[in-house]
């Protein structure tokens, strides 16, 4: 598996386009799979005007690409230890559990 790095709107529109191209699909072709149009897909590729993280993860799913997020140092408290926790309710001060993965994020676009 390859990685890619992109740590600017600009850098992940050019993967996306390079993505997109592989599989030889237009513009149009994308925005048909994922409800936009051209022209946003367009923006979205050359990391301009005000693109929708949203819209660039329904892009990313209909090419079958995976994000995957890595910290770049230590963090003091990684962010599945801060879903993990057991905070104190404060209606009936009883523990609750949050789950680290929400059903949202299990489905597909």
């Amino acid at each position: 598996m390859v990685s890619y790095l992109a740590p600017t709107p600009r850098e992940l529109g050019e993967l996306i386009r390079g993505f997109r191209k592989e599989r030889g699909w237009t513009q149009a072709r994308l925005g048909e799979q994922v409800g936009l149009l051209p022209k946003t897909i367009s923006a979205l590729e050359s990391g301009t005007g005000n693109v929708l993280l949203a819209n660039a993860m329904r892009c990313l799913s209909a090419l079958e690409v995976d994000v995957y997020l890595q910290a770049r140092r230590d963090a003091a408290e990684s962010p599945t230890a801060l879903f993990a926790r057991e905070p104190q309710s404060r209606s009936t001060g009883s523990r609750r559990r949050i789950s680290a993965v929400s059903k949202a994020r299990k489905e597909k676009w």
